[in-house]
């Protein structure tokens, strides 16, 4: 009977474990909506690589050479904190060689050990993660989902937005009624949603993933753009069309104001307190890494990254930027420097 006791409860807390690495499984993939992908990676999810690569040291590329610093750095955050590295580079009378890249670009450096920093403006994927890389969360800021000015709609819902990405919702007129501004009649049903998607650093967790995480459920009428300029021409060119972008490029591209921001949930992007809270669904994560091996660490590096997390504050309210301050104290998960997890439910 002991036996037969002891061997039960052994399948009862297996099926116990079983069940709550399941629920933890779907808790990660986010239990209100399965469409979101995961925000985060695992930090401890590393790359494997030879221990030929981990004796090599930095060989800067052409542009870098002569540099006491070089960084690869996103283009969605590049233009931010260039002031900041320009100040550091003149206040400690060195040479810093950066350039504006993608986080591909940075990844590809970084893996080719050709520079001392990359910058990602989304979290890591496991092939980002190399041996004694460390990743350094800067903030986040908000991805706005934005329309034509001619669209009278102001505010959709998460859901909404998610339906509208996958076709189950193909008319502006499912959302408001109300007729679109200075557009002249096309006739009837002409209301069609126009969605246009860039769908950038696809195997990385984050960004646009936390609307829909696979690529393959957007809808096929979706308009898949390259760059950042097409994205705000085609909004800013076409009545029926929605997109989304950081604010601070619509900003940028959209001098004529022929665009506008949705709020989602009745959150507007702008909302900054409410972004650190976690209540508005969709931002960016901004990070730089550093090398920690004794071949490729670079002192002057590791003091340029601190000194621009402790200014991130200068364009926090210019470009819509929370800074890691903000975000520890706010209950955001951090693994060291790196951010790794969304706050608390409320």
């Amino acid at each position: 009977m002991l036996c037969r006791y002891h061997y039960s409860s052994k399948l009862i807390f297996g099926a116990v474990l079983l069940i709550s690495q399941s629920l933890w499984a779907i808790e990660e993939k986010n239990i209100d909506n399965l469409l979101k992908g995961k925000p985060f990676s695992d930090p401890a999810d590393i790359t494997e690589m030879s221990a030929d690569w981990q004796a090599q040291p930095l060989s800067y590329r052409d542009w870098g050479e002569g540099a006491s610093i070089t960084i690869d750095a996103d283009q969605q955050f590049y233009p931010l904190i260039l002031p900041i590295i320009e100040r550091y580079a003149k206040e400690n009378n060195i040479v810093i060689k950066s350039k504006k890249g993608t986080c591909g670009t940075a990844a590809k450096d970084l893996s080719e050990r050709a520079v001392d920093i990359g910058g990602f403006c989304c979290p890591p994927a496991k092939s980002d993660r190399l041996p004694n890389l460390k990743f350094h969360t800067l903030g986040i800021e908000a991805i706005v989902v934005m329309v034509n000015s001619a669209n009278p709609t102001n505010d959709v819902t998460y859901e909404q937005l998610q339906q509208i990405y996958q076709g189950k919702i193909v008319r502006w007129s499912e959302i408001n009624p109300t007729p679109f501004k200075t557009v002249a009649a096309l006739g009837a049903g002409s209301d069609l949603i126009d969605s246009v998607i860039r769908l950038h650093c696809k195997h990385r967790p984050g960004h646009w993933r936390l609307l829909i995480d696979n690529e393959e459920q957007f809808s096929a009428r979706s308009n898949n753009v390259d760059n950042i300029v097409d994205m705000v021409k085609q909004v800013t060119t076409r009545p029926y069309a929605i997109g989304f972008e950081e604010l601070w490029q619509l900003e940028r591209l959209d001098k004529e104001g022929l665009a506008k921001p949705l709020m989602i949930n009745s959150i507007a992007p702008t909302d900054l307190a409410r972004l650190v809270k976690g209540e508005y669904p969709l931002y960016n994560t901004l990070s730089l890494t550093t090398w920690e091996d004794d071949v490729a660490h670079n002192p002057q590096a590791k003091k340029l990254v601190q000194y621009i997390i402790e200014h991130m504050g200068e364009i926090a309210n210019k470009y819509g930027v929370v800074g890691v301050k903000e975000l520890r104290a706010a209950g955001w998960v951090f693994h060291e420097n790196e951010l790794i997890g969304e706050p608390p439910r409320q």
